[in-house]
């Protein structure tokens, strides 16, 4: 039996940029890539509860919580570089969006 190991550097180069499921209407992040410093947004009314920063290997690196925002910024520069995902939530609707940081 054969067992394969992905270092952080190999998963980058196959994971995708930008919105996964599209079920929060209006949610943009940007700019993707980034240095660090990004935006998420949602259209009015659907206003922004809470983002949730996971690494490649699912662990939470940062948990946002907002008051019913339409913005928001997180900044990730004191993060390795790589890529993220985000899990956003607003209402009882939950996206995700993967971010890279270089």
């Amino acid at each position: 039996m054969a067992i394969t190991v992905f270092t952080v550097h190999q998963c980058d180069s196959i994971l995708s940029v930008g919105a996964m499921n599209g079920a929060i209407p209006g949610l943009k992040v940007f700019p993707n890539p980034t240095t660090g410093v990004f935006t998420v947004q949602t259209d009015d009314l659907q206003p922004i509860h809470a983002v949730t920063v996971m690494d490649v290997c699912g662990r939470v690196i940062s948990e946002v919580c907002c008051e019913d925002k339409a913005e928001m910024q997180i900044d990730l520069s004191n993060y390795p570089r790589g890529t993220y995902l985000l899990k956003v939530l607003s209402g009882n609707i939950v996206d995700r969006v993967k971010v890279v940081v270089y």
